[in-house]
């Protein structure tokens, strides 16, 4: 197994593939925002214009996981009884 590792055509592999993988879960961050924030029924501006508290989330999220070493499991906790007290 060692040897895999090592290898010169392994390692250019993984080059090309960790920037596709990037790009698949930017794809996917971009599918679910265009249906949590409502385009199709709204329009662009209009959803981010009724939707300003989900983009809050989004935002908070952000800046907690990039500026914290919080385990995103305890965001989604927070966000899961915060949501559940807001949107009741």
């Amino acid at each position: 197994m060692e040897h895999f590792k090592d290898s010169l055509m392994i390692q250019s592999m993984l080059k090309a593939v960790r920037p596709v993988v990037v790009g698949l879960l930017l794809w996917t961050a971009y599918d679910m925002a265009y249906t949590v924030f409502g385009v199709n029924k709204f329009g662009l501006t209009g959803a981010l214009t009724m939707g300003w508290d989900k983009l809050l989330f989004v935002l908070v999220s952000f800046l907690v996981l990039t500026m914290t070493e919080i385990n995103p499991a305890f965001v989604i906790f927070g966000a899961v009884v915060l949501g559940g007290v807001l949107y009741r």
